[in-house]
């Protein structure tokens, strides 16, 4: 998501920077248990994304804890109709580790 869309409050809270072309990529990691809803796990997750040259950008995430949800925030900036593919490495503390792909187009706005 683009961070503009945080509001000011949220993006101190969770310390990210709201910019136009500053997205936010949030990971979730979740498992059911028997008889209940899905229940927020620990994990660790690395990544990078890359444009379609192939030119590498980290991703360093931070868990953000509220109400029983652990999300995972890393901020990346973009420009405007970039395509970069994200490569993540999701590893749940209690399971192995699962490689996520996707790719995914930007459009910054000049308002």
């Amino acid at each position: 998501m683009h961070s503009e869309h945080l509001t000011p409050e949220i993006a101190k809270r969770v310390q990210v920077r709201r910019s136009a072309n500053t997205i936010v990529l949030i990971v979730n990691v979740q498992q059911p248990e028997a008889g209940t809803s899905l229940n927020a796990v620990t994990a660790k997750i690395s990544g990078s994304a890359r444009d379609l040259l192939g030119n590498k950008k980290p991703l360093s995430f931070k868990a953000v804890r509220e109400a029983g949800a652990i999300d995972y925030m890393a901020q990346i900036r973009v420009s405007n109709e970039e395509t970069l593919i994200f490569d993540l490495q999701v590893t749940p503390s209690n399971g192995p580790t699962k490689a996520i792909q996707f790719k995914q187009t930007f459009y910054v706005s000049s308002e």
